[in-house]
């Protein structure tokens, strides 16, 4: 359900992700890891590939990024070139034991269902020094975050009633 929803969502991510400040938000996040992020590293959640696409603009790396909306890589691959976009699910990442320096996600964690299965995987795949940059909203204990979605689409409020 969720992956038909931001299916649906794709064509709007963009604009939404720009509107709620999200991309700026990002953008200063990851401008504190650049001096530090080199080799390969796999954005997780990519989305359209703002992530990916900012840090193949801005660092040395080899990007390969995953989302398992098929529209949303779709999306991505007409955003950005140079970047390896692939339909995958965070539960199972089709990529051998430590390959990556560094490991992104952002606002997408808080979507995986087996969160436990994601940060084995994760492990299994960064290398022994490699660093996982984890992009979240932070809430406080007990608040239960919802989407504050635009209402001009049904597909956007029923993504945060599944949430």
């Amino acid at each position: 359900m969720i992956r038909t929803l931001f299916g649906r969502f794709s064509q709007d991510y963009d604009s939404h992700m720009q509107e709620t400040n999200h991309v700026n938000v990002q953008r200063q996040i990851l401008e504190t890891f650049l001096p530090v992020i080199r080799g390969n590293i796999l954005d997780i959640a990519t989305g359209t590939g703002t992530v990916a696409k900012y840090l193949k603009e801005n660092a040395t790396c080899e990007i390969f990024a995953i989302d398992f909306s098929p529209e949303m890589i779709q999306k991505a691959r007409e955003n950005s070139t140079g970047i390896n976009f692939h339909v995958a699910d965070a539960n199972a990442l089709p990529f051998p034991d430590n390959s990556f320096d560094a490991i992104t996600c952002s606002y997408g964690f808080y979507w995986f269902s087996e969160r436990l299965r994601v940060i084995s995987e994760i492990k299994r795949v960064l290398k022994p020094d490699g660093i996982l940059i984890l992009l979240e909203e932070e809430f406080k204990p007990g608040f239960e975050p919802k989407p504050r979605f635009a209402s001009n689409a049904d597909y956007l409020s029923e993504l945060a009633n599944v949430e």
